[in-house]
């Protein structure tokens, strides 16, 4: 097939800017949502405060707007050795500290990368 004029050379894009990051592209999102939160919070009150509506829907408007004014509450996470089928004890202190310096490790490795792919671009 004949190639066109316009048609793109082998290993070029008609693109010359490339595709946005992902970051970028949630950011924009990010900020158009925040562009409506007061309205939808406003909103929220309003389903509260208003006796004529259902009360699982008032109830639901509460949970939202307390959700967002001071945060759900803290859900705790019980860690178990899991080695053995069917055992759920609780990690020794021992396996707790094991488990924390994996995880920092983890935390500090995804930390090289992320800086590494920051120099990168």
């Amino acid at each position: 097939m004949a190639r066109s004029s316009t048609s793109w050379k082998p290993g070029h894009s008609g693109n010359i800017n490339g595709r946005k990051r992902l970051s970028e592209q949630f950011s924009e999102i990010r900020e158009a949502a925040m562009m409506g939160t007061a309205g939808a919070i406003r909103y929220l009150i309003r389903v509260y405060e208003n006796e004529e509506e259902q009360t699982r829907n008032r109830i639901l408007a509460a949970n939202a707007v307390l959700d967002r004014a001071i945060g759900k509450p803290a859900q705790a996470i019980a860690f178990t050795d899991s080695s053995t089928p069917g055992d759920n004890r609780p990690l020794t202190l021992e396996q707790s500290k094991v488990l924390y310096e994996v995880a920092k490790q983890v935390r500090e490795a995804q930390q090289k990368k992320a800086k590494k792919n920051e120099e990168k671009n």
